[in-house]
């Protein structure tokens, strides 16, 4: 086979197909929750520190509430 012909076959080869613009979405999305459920639990647990209250109300701790 000339190798010219050759090497003019491999950049002429069409590209392979790309995959769905939906596969993005959903992999940005689950990698949303992801950092989500962590940052909601901070969240939470940092304004239960501030208030006091989680079960039940005690006294305000705001040294584990800066912390958090």
């Amino acid at each position: 086979m000339d190798p010219s012909r050759s090497q003019a076959t491999a950049l002429n080869a069409t590209p392979s197909k790309r995959p769905s613009v939906w596969w993005g979405v959903g992999i940005t999305l689950v990698g949303w929750l992801i950092l989500a459920f962590p940052a909601f639990a901070t969240l939470f647990l940092t304004a239960s520190a501030f208030s006091g209250c989680f079960l039940e109300c005690t006294k305000p701790e705001p040294a584990t509430g800066v912390a958090g």
